[in-house]
């Protein structure tokens, strides 16, 4: 095993410790994280300084995850319509949302950090601007207020939806949450254009 392989492989098993330990709805400390991550405590902090710089650390990785896609979606020369870059976009979201669910479970249920909801909820906003910009008519029904307004509402309502998939992992599909998306999405700019 090289040495990137060993030092990926330890951090992920402090990051697995500290969700399997954190939903287990009882606190934990760097101790109790190492020992289930079968490493010692010195090692715990050559990787992280605190709990809470691992926790920031799992924060950084989704949000630079989810923000690679909104680069990657929105940087590269597309001929998909609007339409389907947002669904592009939204299925590859989703897909990082599922290889993460116990870990987002833990940050937005067992963690008490709104700022990573903001950072994600912001993303979500930007992503959702670009497609509306393209998708409503700019001399339709809707004021530049009540334009913020629907992103901020259609933002919340897709992180509402991820948040309430990981609390429920088992009853509910990616495609499950895409759909539900999808559905109320479309059916709520039917009333704007």
């Amino acid at each position: 095993m090289n040495n990137q392989t060993k030092i990926n492989t330890t951090k992920k098993a402090i990051i697995d410790a500290f969700v399997l330990l954190t939903k287990q709805e009882k606190p934990c400390t760097v101790n109790d994280i190492a020992q289930a991550a079968h490493i010692n405590r010195s090692t715990f902090y050559r990787y992280f300084e605190n709990k809470t710089a691992l926790i920031e650390d799992c924060e950084n990785t989704i949000i630079s995850k989810i923000a690679g896609i909104y680069h990657h979606v929105f940087t590269q020369e597309n001929t998909d319509s609007n339409r389907k870059l947002a669904q592009n976009y939204l299925e590859k979201v989703l897909t990082i949302v599922e290889q993460n669910l116990d870990l987002l479970y833990v940050l937005f249920k067992k963690v008490d950090n709104s700022h990573f909801y903001v950072k994600f909820k912001e993303l979500l906003a930007a992503a959702n601007h670009r497609f509306l910009k393209h998708l409503l008519d700019p001399n339709g029904p809707l004021s530049q207020k009540e334009f913020e307004l629907l992103i901020n509402y259609r933002s919340s309502a897709i992180l509402g939806s991820i948040e309430f998939w990981s609390y429920h992992p088992q009853e509910y599909s990616r495609q499950d949450i895409v759909n539900f998306i999808k559905v109320v999405s479309y059916r709520d700019l039917q009333n704007y254009q």
